[in-house]
């Protein structure tokens, strides 16, 4: 398997939206561009799994944000890096039929157009990527590739060269790059360089967000089902778990409340954490010393009494 020097993680943006949305109410923009959303890191973690019967010594980086010469960021999926080439890897979730036109991209459902042309937005971002690589002090060929990784997409009309991945072309696209790379036992110089060039270079986060907007007093309170995120009626007071009454998921009280406490300083990391947000938050806790307990357990206390906050 691959050596994975930047592993893959949930995108925040996608985990702050889908707190968001269990607590209130979606405009119909907000409900696509969740999907979006969940639908490309879907995609990208189905690439990922091409990796698991390659070389050791091919490195991976994974959910890069980067910055070219005019202080433009562009984002690259996966970057694969081998003893003789960069692989620029974008991956594509879409599913259905499509066709070409003129270098327009179209659904044959409802012979409506992609909003975006992807080969577009992949030649930017291989050109920002050469800037990238001049600055790094190594020196590769780059491959880049719009890849598709959902089974029941097909294009229609695509024509020869094209740098792109069809579900049926994956396979044999790795396939021939081992049998074409015996490559040395383990990395080479010049791939750890480029490595760690891009790790010092890489933003932890995401440039651009689109959340809507939010405050404590407009979201739901409660505990979620951590199964079916349904809302969770009160545990009985001495009880140490709780039910949902929807889909039967058992659960620690416990650990149903630390879920609660990560997604609220998540939301909310600029506030105070203290008992009776915590409280508030959760709602169906009737025992505030109960909370405080948990709080003093998990986390550092800053303050005494009324005053004291938490920190992770």
């Amino acid at each position: 398997m691959v050596t994975i020097i930047k592993p893959r993680s949930k995108p925040l943006e996608l985990i702050m939206m889908e707190y968001l949305s269990y607590r209130m109410e979606f405009s119909q923009s907000q409900k696509r561009h969740l999907y979006r959303l969940n639908s490309g890191y879907e995609g990208e973690v189905r690439l990922d799994q091409w990796y698991d019967n390659c070389p050791d010594h091919w490195l991976v980086l994974n959910d890069l944000w980067l910055k070219n010469s005019t202080e433009s960021y562009f984002q690259i999926d996966s970057l694969l890096i081998t003893p003789r080439t960069a692989f620029v890897l974008d991956a594509k979730n879409n599913y259905g039929e499509h066709h070409l036109l003129d270098d327009r991209w179209y659904r044959c459902s409802d012979s409506k157009e992609w909003t975006t042309n992807p080969l577009t937005q992949q030649k930017r971002c291989e050109t920002s990527f050469r800037q990238i690589l001049q600055n790094s002090g190594t020196s590769f060929p780059i491959v880049s590739k719009l890849v598709f990784v959902n089974q029941e997409f097909t294009l229609y009309n695509t024509p020869q060269g094209l740098p792109l991945l069809l579900p049926t072309q994956i396979k044999s696209f790795f396939e021939n790059m081992k049998m074409n790379d015996p490559g040395p036992a383990k990395p080479t110089q010049n791939q750890i360089k480029l490595a760690n060039y891009i790790c010092t270079v890489h933003m932890d986060k995401s440039p651009y967000s689109n959340l809507p907007g939010y405050d404590f007093e407009g979201l739901k309170k409660g505990l979620l089902c951590e199964n079916c995120k349904s809302f969770l009626a009160p545990p009985v007071e001495s009880c140490r778990s709780i039910v949902c009454h929807r889909c039967g998921h058992n659960e620690e009280v416990k650990s149903c409340i630390l879920r609660a406490i990560e997604e609220l300083v998540l939301l909310f990391p600029d506030e105070e954490l203290t008992t009776d947000r915590v409280y508030q938050w959760c709602k169906v806790i009737n025992c505030k010393r109960r909370i405080s307990r948990l709080l003093g357990e998990k986390l550092k206390r800053v303050g005494y009494g009324y005053t004291a906050c938490y920190l992770f």
